[in-house]
């Protein structure tokens, strides 16, 4: 999902193919860096308001570019809008475009990322909520949560909202915002940098993607699987009520498909109650 951009050609390429969006991206990183050190917004304004005119160098510049495209390179995957959207939240004021123009195509991505996300957010904490137990504050970046969640996502949005027919920068607003809205804007950053090889975190990725099997193709589940064959064991006896959740996640908007074991609303909460809130009980003493 994430394209990783190279300092040097692949930055310049990027930077010369869509200058003023560039030219933010890159005083919006600047401020962060400023408001992290100390300053204020106005003055973090001023400051980077110099950049990219006579008040600044070439040198200057070319410094600037390259020090926040190698920023964005480690930690978010290249992708700009995070720095941007998060720089305007803390009061970034030197937009060097035309917002209403920028964002006005991105919002339909936009309504289905934040849907996404909160869809998202409410299954990772509905552990915590059904047994009226706080949520850790720093929940999202655990690595085993955080796979799950990643996986989560991308899976809500192909069934929610045909991404096969967004552009790929429709499809990573979608993506960022989903994520800002799960696991919060004050954790965004700290989660795209989570290590995405980790154990916990390609465990969660495999749980992930077993509930949105279970949720939406079941044929999918290896029925020889210890845990599947549990998890359709479990569902057997909510009959009744999986039947009655079916029907929530249709008008919801999902497109459910039943199996001949179980329904699909029946087999997900068996999943995730093997996977997700079990793993939650024993990580977090619940």
């Amino acid at each position: 999902m994430w394209i990783v951009i190279t300092i040097g050609i692949g930055a310049f390429a990027l930077w010369y193919g869509n200058k003023r969006r560039g030219q933010r991206f890159v005083r919006a990183v600047h401020f962060l860096d400023m408001l992290d050190n100390g300053a204020n917004p106005d003055e973090a304004n001023g400051k980077v308001a110099r950049l990219f005119t006579k008040h600044s160098t070439p040198e200057t510049d070319v410094a600037a570019i390259e020090y926040a495209t190698d920023k964005a390179d480690r930690m978010t995957g290249g992708k700009q809008l995070p720095w941007i959207n998060e720089a305007r939240e803390r009061g970034f004021a030197i937009d060097s475009g035309n917002q209403r123009y920028d964002m006005a195509h991105l919002s339909s991505s936009t309504d289905l990322g934040e849907k996404v996300g909160h869809a998202v957010r409410n299954q990772i904490t509905l552990s915590f909520t059904s047994a009226f137990a706080p949520i850790p504050e720093r929940l999202f970046l655990d690595p085993y949560i955080a796979g799950y969640a990643s996986k989560l996502i991308a899976g809500f949005a192909s069934v929610m909202g045909a991404p096969s027919k967004q552009t790929p920068e429709q499809l990573g607003c979608m993506f960022d915002v989903a994520v800002k809205t799960a696991v919060g804007p004050k954790l965004f950053r700290d989660f795209m940098a989570i290590d995405q090889n980790s154990i916990g975190f390609v465990k969660g990725q495999e749980d992930g993607a077993m509930l949105t099997w279970a949720m939406f193709a079941p044929d999918m589940l290896d029925k020889n699987d210890t845990l599947v064959a549990e998890a359709y064991q479990l569902a057997k006896d909510e009959t009744q009520l999986t039947n009655e959740l079916d029907g929530m996640m249709s008008n919801a908007g999902f497109s459910v498909k039943g199996s001949e074991n179980a329904t699909p609303a029946g087999l997900a909460m068996a999943v995730a109650s093997l996977t997700l809130e079990r793993y939650c009980k024993e990580q977090f003493h619940m």
